[in-house]
């Protein structure tokens, strides 16, 4: 769920996403209830400039967490949502043949993950490919936890 550039100030942007929204987002998790949930891997794909690896999400969880997030908060992000893992992303241009070729030749292995915990995490917009901090997390089954930062965390 891509909430925008988070910001200790008042919001200035449509994409500003301010802390006090945040603590929202854990409350509205809180009375969900939410509990610990699988997720299957599928095959290697990629994007125009990443590869992934496809995420089956057979009990719609990630949907339900969506939509737990947009009650108090509109997404900032396209429409069409693809659960993946990054993989790395692309250091050059390559033609999408080669691509699609190499990924048909890779041995690839399908796994189940049991996901026991949400993390709220930001990056440094100016930072081209940068560290994902995290910010935040909610143990599923139990309270948030604060994550410690190495620094003040905001802003973008």
């Amino acid at each position: 769920y891509i909430c925008g550039f988070l910001t200790d100030l008042s919001p200035q942007f449509d994409d500003d996403f301010q802390f006090k929204q945040l603590q929202q987002h854990l409350q509205d998790l809180k009375k969900s209830n939410l509990q610990t949930f699988k997720l299957k891997t599928g095959k290697i794909n990629s994007f125009s400039s990443a590869l992934f690896v496809d995420i089956h999400d057979d009990q719609n969880s990630l949907s339900n967490i969506k939509k737990i997030l947009s009650y108090s908060t509109q997404e900032i992000a396209p429409t069409q949502y693809c659960p993946h893992i990054t993989l790395g992303l692309y250091k050059a241009e390559f033609p999408s043949q080669q691509i699609l070729e190499e990924i048909e030749m890779t041995e690839q292995q399908q796994f189940e993950i049991t996901i026991d915990q949400l993390h709220f995490g930001f990056y440094k917009a100016n930072d081209l490919q940068g560290k994902l901090f995290n910010l935040e997390y909610y143990s599923l089954n139990s309270n948030t936890k604060k994550v410690s930062l190495e620094q003040n965390p905001c802003c973008n």
